[in-house]
């Protein structure tokens, strides 16, 4: 067994608070660039729900909502943005879902209306980032 004296102690500690300091601002500027790009990625869903409501190769815009849906998912958690994850993740597994079935007016109603939602959320996460 290796016993430490009391200075290599504080040395490690020292060391590891900074890297835990390191990380945090790693993560608070990754986060800062997130809810920069959020107006861009607002823009994007809403491009991608007209292109469905039009009919214009509605399923491509399907998966690319599917797509954007992992995008964010994956990220929004490790952000603080739980409830985002938990809202793109579900949007991803029901376009998903619906992608390898029929699609009808009756599968993507539903699936628009949890985007709308996601949007919203988004919407609200950019009027915080500038208040």
């Amino acid at each position: 067994m290796c016993i430490r004296d009391s200075s290599e102690v504080r040395i490690m500690d020292s060391f590891e608070a900074d890297k835990r300091q390191q990380l945090d601002r790693a993560i608070t500027n990754i986060r800062e660039k997130f809810l920069l790009n959020i107006d861009d990625r607002i823009a994007l869903f809403d491009d991608l729900l007209a292109q469905i409501e039009t009919g214009e190769d509605t399923e491509d815009a399907l998966k690319q909502i599917s797509a954007n849906a992992h995008k964010i998912s994956g990220v929004a958690r490790t952000l603080g943005f739980a409830d985002l994850g938990l809202m793109t993740s579900r949007i991803e597994t029901d376009f998903g879902k619906a992608l390898a079935g029929t699609l009808s007016e009756n599968t993507i109603s539903p699936l628009i209306s949890q985007v709308e939602e996601m949007l919203d959320h988004l919407v609200s996460l950019s009027s915080g980032n500038r208040a």
